[in-house]
């Protein structure tokens, strides 16, 4: 048995103020969620805006699992930040109110990142946390991100930045 952060301490890992509950957790099912956690955390804070300081440290850390590497690849970034770039799209934009704002740069989940089962981890773990109770393996569960336009995913997801999707040069 280990320790498993609900949700990851990796999607804020300095925040002070954040509630990040230690559960008990298999040492295996703990592993191998690690991989997507991480695929996770890049895809989620490449939508973070500059001023959100408790997901700094997460940024941070993906650019950094973005460079390791490179000297192998010439200096070129890792399949990490590759899994993103080519995601990257141009949708029409909208605010949450419906308001038409233009094109913007919005970021498809790749098809590597199982970004559903990790919204499951976590939606299991606060149930055992405040519920004292785990939910059955064969328990029927789904998960996606909520979006107050419906139509189209992309349409909620922040623009990227400039300077972010340059990556800080």
């Amino acid at each position: 048995m280990t320790d498993d952060h609900v949700p990851p301490n990796c999607l804020a890992p300095n925040a002070e103020d954040a509630i990040f509950y230690k559960l008990p957790a298999h040492e295996s099912c703990n592993k191998a969620f690690s991989v997507q956690e991480s695929r996770f955390r890049d895809y989620v804070v490449a939508y973070a805006t500059d001023g959100v300081q408790d997901a700094e440290a997460a940024f941070e850390n993906m650019l950094r699992n973005f460079g390791r590497g490179k000297e192998e690849r010439g200096g070129l970034p890792n399949k990490d930040f590759y899994r993103l770039y080519n995601n990257v799209v141009l949708k029409e934009g909208y605010t949450p109110g419906g308001i038409y704002i233009g094109p913007v740069i919005a970021i498809r989940p790749p098809e590597d990142l199982d970004y559903k089962s990790v919204l499951i981890k976590i939606a299991r773990g606060l149930h055992y946390y405040h519920n004292h109770e785990i939910i059955p393996a064969n328990y029927d569960m789904n998960a996606d991100f909520v979006v107050s336009n419906a139509t189209d995913l992309l349409q909620e997801w922040l623009v990227l930045e400039n300077q972010r999707h340059s990556f800080r040069r």
